[in-house]
């Protein structure tokens, strides 16, 4: 049985690799624009269930209903704050957009 320190060391050893993962893949252009948001969705997933295990001490609790309960409000917040982060995005992208650029992407839209 791992002490204490031990595995919140590891938790944030873990914590820290996963974010480094997902920066590079951020940074770089090794994948396509749809695969990269993809992969740090299942590293922010991943991180959050670290997270929960490591810091939170899922599992070790007396009342195991409040796992359920913190698992399905973590996915449920990653959820929201994702899909709101890329509407934004979008949205933002898209009211930038110069004229030149506004009329190609209507014309390449019009068939939806």
């Amino acid at each position: 049985m791992k002490s204490t320190s031990q595995k919140y060391l590891t938790g944030f050893v873990l914590s820290i690799i996963l974010t480094v993962i997902a920066y590079d893949f951020g940074v770089s252009s090794i994948l396509n624009s749809n695969a990269t948001v993809f992969l740090i969705l299942v590293l922010a997933v991943v991180q959050a269930l670290v997270q929960l295990i490591f810091f939170l001490h899922l599992g070790q609790e007396k009342k195991p209903q409040w796992n359920l309960f913190l698992v399905l409000s973590t996915v449920g917040l990653i959820i929201i704050i994702m899909t709101g982060s890329l509407w934004i995005i979008h949205n933002l992208n898209y009211n930038h957009m110069s004229e030149a650029d506004m009329q190609n992407y209507m014309l390449q839209n019009q068939g939806f």
